[in-house]
């Protein structure tokens, strides 16, 4: 057990009790109020309430990646792009590239079949992929 608990309260924002336990090396956060134990927080209840909304994860349809389009001009080329395909975005966010110095973007579609929208990407120059999801 350790002495110097490190807690949050009920209305600390789901980014600050992450920012919190990466910062201090804890799978785990004892929610207190008023000083008495209410809940607990975990990096798993993290996962569900910030990354599976933030990349689609769990929902149904088509995640994309494309590669090196995570700034601003090539984001909206990409949501132009999907918009005249007709199909809907449902969740879409940005990160370091693995393959560039650039953020990908990484766009969840609500569609089963994007290969239509992953060819008229490659058309317009970008360099994308289906991302496999396996629940």
């Amino acid at each position: 057990m350790k002495q110097n608990v490190v807690a949050v309260t009920p209305d600390t924002t789901v980014e600050r009790a992450t920012a919190i336990a990466q910062s201090n090396k804890v799978g785990s956060l004892p929610v207190l109020e008023n000083g008495r134990l209410v809940g607990i927080v975990t990096t798993n209840d993290l996962f569900y309430k910030i990354l599976n909304p933030l990349m689609g994860i769990g929902e149904k349809g088509v995640r994309l990646i494309i590669y090196g389009a995570g700034e601003a001009g090539q984001a909206q080329g990409v949501m132009e792009c999907i918009d005249r395909s007709g199909v809907k975005v449902k969740a879409f966010c940005t990160m370091a590239s693995s393959k560039d110095i650039k953020n990908d973007l990484f766009v969840q579609l609500d569609t089963e079949d994007a290969t239509r929208v992953l060819t008229q990407l490659k058309e317009l120059g970008f360099s994308a992929d289906i991302r496999a999801y396996q629940p």
